[in-house]
């Protein structure tokens, strides 16, 4: 619906949902780590218990973990902002929706970029002046802030400081820098290990996805789509414990990916799209 709502062909979002569907069970790929290789290969579906069968069942949200329910909340509100009327009251149920899907998974915040490209774009004919702006930003930030509002209480309640989350107690006996709490850091990022591990291990999918981004001929859905995927990725490739697992925490990223790799032969390949060019 999310990609219905971009105006994305029918038959594209077929293909994009039905791979989405797919993949789990066909898509599969071996980490070690000792090497720094991570092979990904197409494979039957195994109902064994093993590393295969744990990864199809993560990557179809079978799991009791939260990214199902992350992935469910973060295309609710995408989908909202794209559906609903152009009004504050509406924009306070988005606002509030996003605070949801932040307190399921904090690093929900990266998909911040795309959700303000979706507002402000529907929103732009109402903003000519600073009062309707400044109502859009109080409306908007103020519900948002309420809601995550509550994890900071929590954390007050539990640490005596707003900003310590639940993760402060995790990975204690790794060094400074190396912790969950951390989140994304610079040095992470530039070991390049976790950035081996998502793109090896995901490699039908993000290569086909960034070159269909790249040969994408519509800029703004172009944008739409590299604002959904691209940042929540980047953060994981900088995030200490992204060893963890190759799928689920960009699991909210694939429909996108998915979306603009098969795409590409329905807008680029034509030759009337060639002549524009």
């Amino acid at each position: 619906r999310v990609l219905l709502a971009l105006k994305i062909p029918v038959k594209t979002v077929f293909a994009a949902v039905l791979i989405w569907a797919v993949m789990p069970f066909i898509f599969h790929h071996i980490p070690d780590w000792d090497t720094l290789t991570f092979h990904s290969m197409v494979d039957l579906p195994s109902v064994r218990a093993g590393f295969r069968f744990y990864m199809e069942l993560i990557g179809c949200g079978f799991n009791g973990m939260s990214d199902m329910f992350s992935t469910v909340a973060v295309l609710g509100t995408l989908l909202l902002a794209l559906r609903m009327p152009v009004k504050n009251c509406f924009l306070i149920l988005v606002a509030a929706l996003f605070g949801t899907a932040c307190l399921i998974r904090l690093n929900n915040i990266f998909f911040a970029p795309v959700l303000a490209l979706i507002l402000f774009e529907r929103f732009m004919p109402r903003l000519k002046n600073g009062w309707r702006l400044a109502q859009f930003l109080l409306a908007g930030g103020v519900t948002f802030l309420l809601t995550v509002g509550l994890q900071f209480a929590v954390n007050f309640f539990q640490f005596g400081d707003m900003w310590t989350f639940p993760y402060s107690l995790h990975a204690l006996d790794r060094a400074a820098g190396d912790r969950p709490a951390d989140g994304f850091t610079f040095a992470t990022l530039l070991k390049g290990s976790n950035l081996r591990y998502l793109l090896e291990s995901n490699i039908y999918i993000i290569s086909c996805g960034l070159a269909g981004l790249a040969l994408m001929r519509e800029r703004r859905l172009r944008a739409v789509l590299g604002l959904w995927a691209l940042p929540v990725i980047l953060f994981f490739c900088g995030y200490s414990h992204t060893f963890c697992d190759a799928v689920r925490f960009i699991l909210s990223a694939y429909i996108p990916l998915l979306a603009a790799a098969v795409g590409v032969p329905f807008t680029v390949w034509r030759k009337k799209d060639w002549r524009r060019g």
